[in-house]
Order: structure tokens, then C-alpha cells, then sequence
């Protein structure tokens, strides 16, 4: 019974883990903001290794938004400066999901001119009626996307 029970609970843990959307964290450090992973797989200890010093950022004004950062002048996605991006109106778009052990991940993200897909503009996304529906799931008045590819309604 101690086996099938052990058994049930490893393919449980292998299947939350690898469910995971965000790997990466932001961490500020003596007025510096870096961007790495944490490869601690006991969730209770963030060991943050490979960290990369983002160039620019104002650890001040730094809020992370799970894979999505930003500070007064910049939108960042997984470290990187998010282009035409406006720092002011940016908010990252998420969802609830149905199932307890389903992730919660934030890929899409918008302000006030454009819808962002992993940090990446989706062209003639209608900002106004862009909606998140799942982790790589969205749709607005004209289209129905997975990721950054779209498709007619």
C-alpha cells in the first residue's frame, strides 16, 4: 500500500511541476535588479541561480508581475526590455484556472495601445475586448488566439 501510494504521489509531483508556467523570478539586490531561475526544487527555498543583472532598471520603482516586470519607465518579460511598451498603463491579463493543479501563467500582458504576448506585440489585437481564457488561450471581437497565432471567429 506504502508503494502504490508513493507511486500515486511522484507521477502527482512530476505532473504539478511540469505544469508550471514561470520559471523565472525577479530579485533586487543592493539597488540592482536581476532576472534568473530558481532551480531549488523544494518550493520553500528560492535559490535563484544564472541570475542576469537587468541594465537600466530603477529598483526603486521595480514591481515584478511574475514573468512580466516593470518599473517607472519600462515593461520587462523574462528579463528583457519589452518594446513600446508603456510602463504606466501596462498590466499583465490572467486567468482562473478550473482545475487546482492547473497553473496559473500570465503570458499576455497589455497597455494602453497593444496587446503583448510573451512580451511580443499581437498585431490588430483589439485592446479593448482582448480577453485571456486559458494559458495560451485569448480572444477578442474578431479572433480567437493560441499563443501569438490567430484564427477568424
Amino acid at each position: 500500500m506504502k508503494k502504490i501510494l508513493l507511486s500515486v504521489f511522484m507521477v502527482l509531483s512530476i505532473y504539478i511541476y511540469s505544469d508550471t508556467c514561470a520559471s523565472g523570478m525577479y530579485q533586487i539586490e543592493s539597488g540592482i535588479v536581476y532576472y534568473g531561475f530558481d532551480m531549488n526544487p523544494n518550493p520553500d527555498i528560492v535559490n535563484i541561480e544564472k541570475k542576469e543583472e537587468i541594465n537600466g532598471a530603477d529598483s526603486k520603482t521595480f514591481k515584478e508581475m511574475v514573468d512580466y516586470g516593470k518599473d517607472k519607465n519600462n515593461v520587462y518579460y523574462e528579463g528583457k526590455k519589452v518594446k513600446n511598451a508603456d510602463a504606466k498603463t501596462f498590466e499583465i491579463l490572467g486567468y482562473t484556472p478550473q482545475y487546482i493543479f492547473t497553473a496559473v501563467c500570465y503570458f499576455y500582458g497589455k497597455d494602453e495601445k497593444n496587446i503583448y504576448y510573451k512580451g511580443v506585440i499581437l498585431k490588430e489585437a483589439d485592446v479593448n475586448t482582448f480577453k485571456v481564457s486559458g494559458a495560451y488561450e485569448a480572444e477578442d471581437k474578431d479572433y480567437n488566439y493560441k499563443g501569438n497565432e490567430r484564427t477568424k471567429k
